[in-house]
């Protein structure tokens, strides 16, 4: 029995000094921004991050995207090295870490999906802005299935009396935003649709309505716009940023893997057209094995006709497989070979093995 007391005294002690530990390093930090919705989260504290080194702040960044990342203060990348799946407890590393490097402000990638990580995230973080980038239907058993499930779940990661700006939310998304806002006493603001964004000016395909979150966000913390884009300009893609990649000279792969869910799919499938019309549609689809609910949200943009060919990495689920006329491809590096010349790859479904490929092929644009 005295052991048992022993050891549960033990675990409280522990517990209160992490604490203890956590409030102290949050108070050196007076910056605390957070990044949550469903797609762009990476990116877009990748544009964060930027902006505020263009304002003059010492900022650590934290990303869990493809690859999870550090972003250290001087802009450079380092790897985050997981010996086990990806945990909550990241999210205090972020502190301690940013505490030891001596920064004034982070940039953390809201890395929850279930409610009860979500309301971790708030009581770790404590985030003074946090940046809503959408509310796509995806985890639709953890998170909810319509956007407004989907917001109600987020909320849960924002602490009352903050801030939170808004990313591509509908109408109906920010009525419901609306109400909740008073509730928990948030301020709501929406992105700077103002700033004149020219998609050129960067070194990949930026999806604009994050790089206008990171505007505002810049914008409330005082800053220039003008020198907070300038220093957005700078940031390089990593794997899974959308991107046209060569596989040959006459066939371009667009890389949509990361994008994961149906509507984000549609967007860069139409991006993709406008921008190659001319070329064959080809359709790559790397679904999970081992998420056939996100598989099979994809039936109707798989069943439409809208590719010459498709092929997938898996088998598809029997249950939509028998609609829809596809090749299993084992080997994408061969792909080339079974397609005829001056051909769009549209590769989407999942990044996950198949980013060392990705990481092989020259940049088109």
């Amino acid at each position: 029995m005295n052991y048992i007391l022993t050891a549960f005294l033990i675990v409280i002690v522990v517990i209160v000094y992490e604490n203890i530990r956590l409030y102290l390093c949050k108070k050196t930090i007076p910056i605390r921004i957070q990044v949550n919705g469903t797609r762009g989260k990476s990116e877009t504290v990748r544009l964060v991050h930027a902006a505020l080194t263009a304002m003059n702040y010492r900022v650590l960044g934290k990303t869990t995207g493809t690859v999870p990342y550090w972003i250290l203060p001087e802009g450079s990348f380092k790897k985050i090295n997981r010996i086990a799946p990806a945990n909550i407890q990241e999210q205090y590393k972020i502190i301690y870490k940013a505490k030891k490097m001596k920064c004034n402000a982070v940039v953390a990638e809201c890395m929850a999906v279930n409610p009860e990580f979500q309301s971790a995230c708030a009581r770790i973080v404590q985030p003074d802005i946090t940046i809503l980038t959408n509310a796509y239907t995806d985890h639709v058993q953890e998170i909810g299935e319509n956007e407004v499930q989907t917001l109600k779940t987020l909320l849960l990661s924002i602490p009352k009396g903050s801030k939170v700006v808004l990313g591509d939310i509908s109408p109906e998304g920010k009525l419901f935003l609306d109400v909740q806002a008073v509730r928990k006493d948030l301020q709501l603001y929406e992105k700077d649709d103002n700033f004149p964004v020219q998609k050129n000016d960067f070194k990949f395909n930026v999806f604009e309505d994050n790089i206008r979150t990171a505007l505002k966000t810049a914008e409330l913390l005082g800053g220039d716009r003008d020198a907070s884009y300038q220093g957005m300009k700078e940031v390089s893609p990593e794997v899974g940023s959308f991107k046209f990649l060569k596989i040959s000279n006459s066939v371009i792969l667009a890389n949509a893997f990361a994008a994961n869910d149906l509507l984000s799919t549609e967007k860069l499938f139409e991006y993709s057209k406008k921008i190659y019309p001319d070329k064959t549609m080809i359709g790559l689809f790397n679904p999970r094995d081992d998420r056939q609910d996100r598989t099979l949200c994809f039936e109707s943009f798989l069943a439409d006709g809208r590719f010459k060919k498709l092929f997938s990495t898996h088998r598809l689920p029997s249950k939509m497989g028998k609609n829809i006329e596809y090749t299993v491809i084992k080997d994408v590096r061969k792909i080339s070979e079974l397609i005829p010349q001056n051909s769009l790859v549209f590769g989407f479904g999942n990044i996950r093995d198949i980013s060392a490929w990705l990481m092989t092929l020259e940049v088109e644009r």
